[in-house]
């Protein structure tokens, strides 16, 4: 488990988008009675499951697993 620290940057402008490939990322949050967060993510073909515990302050405890065996459905 690992502490996360919330970083935000600003960018000048858009010319280091030629220097990256871009991803699609999909996710979605379930909330909890106890204020911790669940976040489950795929990025291509892979998955993660997420918990964040509370905020206290700018700082979390943070614990990310990758599926193993993941396979998307598609509505």
């Amino acid at each position: 488990m690992a502490i996360e620290i919330e970083h935000k940057f600003l960018v000048k402008d858009d010319r280091w988008r030629s220097l990256v490939q871009g991803y699609l990322y999909r996710q979605g949050y379930i909330a909890t009675p106890d204020l911790t967060t669940l976040r489950v993510r795929t990025i291509g073909d892979r998955a993660y499951l997420t918990i964040k515990g509370k905020n206290a302050s700018i700082a979390r405890l943070d614990l990310s697993m990758k599926f193993l065996q993941w396979k998307p459905i598609k509505f």
